[in-house]
């Protein structure tokens, strides 16, 4: 891809041009590969959320949820208002299984993009107006395997 768009990466010192191309290569799962680039990026722009965030999310990817979570801790002491690395903590908590810590980070990450700033409480209909019987989803097929998050 690289080459593709005219971009020596051995050459070149611009930590957009390696995030980006970390996130290409973890779109293609070449997980292990995104790392190492998003790793190159962040030393040619330490200072950056953007690349720092994204480090954390090839970290996450990659089933590496621990240094996904120091990753994104060391995002949000750069900014803690960032709400792409609240999300990814909040999701490399989930993998974890640390659903407690994971729901209050996403629920910070919400509160802080101003999504529900608009929202009412007597706005938001009860959440069993929403529920879905059991008799209809019973015989539908299941569309995954297994879960979005590795276990690993």
């Amino acid at each position: 891809m690289a080459k593709a768009i005219g971009i020596d990466l051995g050459t070149t010192n611009s930590a957009l041009a390696h995030d980006q191309y970390a996130m290409y290569l973890a779109a293609m799962g070449r997980l292990g590969e995104a790392v190492s680039e998003a790793r190159r990026a962040q030393t040619l722009d330490a200072m950056s959320p953007i690349v720092n965030t994204d480090l954390g999310w090839c970290l996450l990817y990659a089933g590496r949820g621990t240094e996904a979570v120091d990753q994104f801790r060391k995002t949000l002491e750069l900014d803690s208002k960032y709400v792409s690395a609240r999300w990814g903590l909040g999701a490399a908590y989930a993998q974890q299984r640390s659903f407690k810590e994971a729901v209050a980070e996403l629920t910070q990450a919400v509160t802080l993009s101003g999504c529900i700033s608009s929202v009412r409480s007597n706005d938001v209909p009860p959440v069993d107006r929403f529920a879905v019987p059991r008799r209809k989803t019973k015989g539908l097929p299941r569309t995954a395997s297994k879960p979005f998050f590795s276990q690993g």
